[in-house]
Parts: C-alpha cells; sequence; structure tokens
C-alpha cells in the first residue's frame, strides 16, 4: 500500500497566469479565452427573457446587479470569494445586454389557456409548447441572444407537477425502471423532466436555454448558498453559454483523447428495454463535445449497469476516434476513458481492438465504494490524498480538506473515488493527476473543485437530456457542451 497525494491543480487563466483557485484567477487575471497568451476579447453577453411581467422583472434586476460588486454575507466562510461584476472595468471582461428585442412576455390568457388541459402533463406540454413558439420568434431577430432564459415561479410550475408541489423541479414522469413508469413514459410521449425538455428545446434551435425560478434572484429563507457564490456560478455559467472559455487546466497533455462514457435508457423504444451509449469528448484545452452513440437491448429493470459487447464497444470508440479526427485533424496518440461502472471482458476487447494502432491507451473506472479513511486529528483526509492499494486500484479524494481555502466545504466527512486501471499505459500517477484536473472543469459554476471528474458529471448530465424523447428526434445534435448545461 501507498500513500501519497497529488498536488492542486493549477488553473490557466489570461496571458496564461495561473491560480489554483477559479474565482482569485478571474479576479486577478480575467478569463483564458480561446489564446492562452492573450488577453480574453471583451465578450458582450445578449441575454434573451421569456417569462411573464412578474418573473421578466425580477430577472431583469438580478441581471442588472451582476454588474456590480457583490460581497459575501456570511464572514465566518473566510473561503468566500466577492464577486467583482461583469462590466468591462472589471478583469471578467464581459458585459449582459438586454433589449425589448429579446424580450417576450406570457400573458395571463396564454397561461390560463396551457392550464385548461385537462391533465397535468398536457398542461406543461402546451406551455413547453408556448415557449418553444416564443423561443422561435425570438432567435430570427438580429442579432439574436446568445442564451434564452425562461423565467418562472415555483407556483406556476405547480400546476405541472404532481399533487401541485411548489418545486423548481418538474418530473413529468419517474426516472424508474418499473412496467409503470414505462407505460407512463410512453402514454406522456416520452417526455420526463420539464427542465430537461427545455434543454431539449434549445439543442433543437442551437440555442442555449436556462431554466430560472424565483430562488435565484430571491435569497429565500433557508437558502445555503451565499448571495457571491450565486452571481459567481451564474456568470460563469452564462460566460461559457456565450461562447467564452473561463479558464483551463494544465494537467492535460496534447495529443490526447479524454472520454466519459455512460448510458442511458430508451423509455419508449421497444417497450423500455433499450439503452444508448454516449461519450463525452474532451481535448487537452478543455473543450468538449457531445456523441451520441448506437441503441442496444438492455433491461434497465434487471441490471441497472449496462454494458456493451464486443462489436457495440468497437463502434463506439471508433466514433470517439473519428470525432477527435475532425476535430484535431489526426487521430489521438494516446486514449483516457472514463467510465463510472467497471469494463466487462467483451466491452475492454471491444475497446482494444478499437485503439490497436493507438500507441498509448488507458481504460479507467470511476465510482464511489461508500469507503472512508480518518485521520488523527480534527481535520478531514486532505484533498488530493491517494490510498494505492496495488498498481491498479486506488481510492482518491478529490473533496475533503483544501490547504488552498485552509477549509474542507461540505457537510458530511469526505468519501474517496474508487479508481481501478483496466489498462493503462501511463502510469498510475499521471492518470490520478489527470482526474484530479478535471474535477476543477465544471464552466457550469465557480466553485473550487467538484468530487467528479466532469468527464463523467458531463456525460451524466448529457444522458438525462438525450433520454428525452424530444432529444431523440433531432437529427444533428449540437456537440458543445454549453447547449446542454
Amino acid at each position: 500500500m501507498r500513500i501519497w497525494r497529488i498536488r492542486e491543480p493549477k488553473l490557466i487563466f489570461s496571458r496564461g497566469n495561473r491560480d489554483v483557485n477559479p474565482c482569485n484567477g478571474l479576479i486577478k487575471y480575467g478569463p483564458c479565452g480561446p489564446d492562452v497568451n492573450k488577453d480574453a476579447e471583451f465578450l458582450p453577453i445578449r441575454v434573451g427573457l421569456i417569462g411573464t411581467v412578474n418573473t421578466i422583472n425580477g430577472i431583469k434586476t438580478f441581471l442588472y446587479n451582476l454588474s456590480n460588486k457583490t460581497y459575501p454575507l456570511d464572514k465566518d466562510k473566510n473561503y468566500l470569494t466577492f464577486f467583482p461584476g461583469l462590466s468591462k472595468i472589471s478583469k471578467i471582461n464581459c458585459k449582459i445586454i438586454l433589449s425589448n428585442t429579446w424580450e417576450d412576455i406570457i400573458t395571463k390568457k396564454e397561461f390560463k389557456n396551457c392550464l385548461n388541459k385537462p391533465s397535468r402533463i398536457e398542461k406543461g406540454q402546451e406551455f413547453i409548447k408556448l415557449f418553444e413558439n416564443k423561443l422561435k420568434a425570438m432567435i430570427v431577430r438580429e442579432p439574436p441572444p446568445h442564451i434564452i432564459l425562461l423565467a418562472v415561479l415555483k407556483e406556476e410550475l405547480s400546476h405541472f407537477q404532481k399533487h401541485g408541489k411548489k418545486t423548481h423541479i418538474v418530473k413529468f414522469v419517474k426516472r424508474t425502471f418499473s412496467d409503470k413508469s414505462i407505460l407512463a413514459a410512453q402514454m406522456s410521449g416520452g417526455d420526463l423532466d420539464f427542465h430537461n425538455i427545455i434543454k431539449t428545446i434549445g439543442l433543437k434551435y442551437r440555442t442555449p436555454t436556462q431554466l430560472v425560478t424565483e430562488r435565484t434572484w430571491i435569497q429565500e429563507e433557508g437558502e445555503t448558498q451565499d448571495p457571491s457564490m450565486v452571481a459567481w456560478n451564474f456568470s460563469v455559467g452564462l460566460y461559457y453559454k456565450a461562447t467564452g472559455i473561463p479558464w483551463k487546466v494544465i494537467d492535460l497533455y496534447p495529443g490526447t483523447c479524454y472520454a466519459g462514457v455512460d448510458f442511458y435508457p430508451d423509455n419508449i423504444a421497444q417497450g423500455g428495454l433499450m439503452g444508448v451509449s454516449m461519450a463525452q469528448i474532451f481535448l487537452h484545452t478543455g473543450r468538449s463535445y457531445v456523441l451520441r452513440g448506437q441503441p442496444f437491448p438492455w433491461n434497465f429493470n434487471q441490471d441497472r449497469n449496462p454494458h456493451l459487447d464486443e462489436i457495440q464497444a468497437q463502434v463506439l470508440m471508433k466514433e470517439i476516434i473519428n470525432e477527435y479526427n475532425n476535430h484535431m485533424g489526426q487521430d489521438p496518440q494516446r486514449i483516457v476513458i472514463h467510465k463510472s461502472t467497471e469494463f466487462q471482458k467483451e466491452e475492454l476487447r471491444g475497446f482494444m481492438e478499437a485503439t490497436k494502432d493507438i500507441p498509448n491507451r488507458n481504460f479507467i473506472s470511476i465510482s464511489k465504494k461508500g469507503v472512508r479513511f480518518y485521520t488523527d486529528d480534527q481535520y478531514p483526509v486532505v484533498r488530493g490524498t491517494v490510498i494505492s492499494i496495488s498498481n491498479n486500484e486506488h481510492f482518491l479524494y478529490t473533496s475533503g480538506f483544501v490547504p488552498a481555502l485552509n477549509t474542507y466545504i461540505g457537510a458530511h466527512v469526505p468519501t474517496p473515488l474508487s479508481i481501478k486501471l483496466f489498462k493503462c499505459d501511463s502510469t498510475y500517477d499521471q492518470l490520478l493527476t489527470e482526474i484530479m484536473a478535471f474535477s476543477k472543469l465544471d464552466w457550469n459554476n465557480a466553485e473550487f473543485c467538484s468530487k467528479y471528474p466532469i468527464t463523467l458529471k458531463v456525460s451524466h448530465r448529457v444522458g438525462i437530456i438525450l433520454a428525452e424523447a424530444r432529444a431523440r428526434q433531432i437529427q444533428n445534435l449540437p456537440e458543445q457542451y454549453r447547449f446542454y448545461m
């Protein structure tokens, strides 16, 4: 057994400046941009708004306030960083642009027409249809918005929720694999989740969309997130959706194709007995691309951990390599595959056969086993700590005490990720360091790090969106992750 520690990965910002903290780096240096040797160009972010008079006024006030500084309310959390505001004089070097041109009000009459439908699902579907029509009308205006926000109240969403529950999460059908859920999915036409359907409409018209409720612009009682972090997270996500690059990491290597592989169920096809593979492909620059794989027979009710047979694995891996080639103009010299379940023998044979001409191949499973380790003092295990059981089996703490922040950001005892190397031509030190780097590449927020590497975190997020029947009807899906987040 070997116990060792990976240093905190550094992030790259404007002109190649580095910092381990995304917020500090953005304040001091500004976003990375496409060329690390130059300042990122000023980015005016055109934001479209769809909602009622009240919700549009609420989100507009929030967006206007993003041009101002926001200081942390909780003085005890010294790891929180003040938000500098979005403007030309701010290092973040972007500004939100609002205009009546990109604003469309949902009238009381239009909303009432939605509520006249007999069932809660039909009410929700009618509201989604209304949103789609307004989005279609908005994106043909010149210039079109970079992103469209649908602003609704939880009370409005409650009409589409079971038992009228007031929440920002609306599930038309539970994502289970029972016969009852499969039948319900078929009766709803494959509509499962309100939020994800809003995303699929954005995919269809190649315009990033985002559902926002009053919890964004009103600090509710019991809200755990500090207003400064609300501003940071919203702004970083908005910047990326508008084609900006907030930061990059230093521990990813040119010539390497990184990919997270995941699976999602098709609740409509063949009585719900079909799965679909997908991959999220990452370049060393941090840019990522979505690849929807081929459907395959699988009964999720009997086994929640699908895997591919040898031929299916070959096909998926060849598609991953072709996608890399499309963007880089050549095949990778090295490939690193992350998967949340273990590689089965036939699956691994297929991946190996498809990559036989690639000099360096690495196939890694990353999961949570519920194992905990403890220190002999008051602090939890330090983030980056590795317990190597053997050359092929490791426990990696991607969460834990962070020396750079002098604290542990978490409410529970941190648990490590279980890392198994099924095939590795690179050293395990390098492969685990890359996993740490990917835990700092989530451009959907400005958090210091995430527990799971973005290779798997993103592939899961994308998978639940692609599971919507509406997504399967889109022939040419956008490749960029900014459309899915």
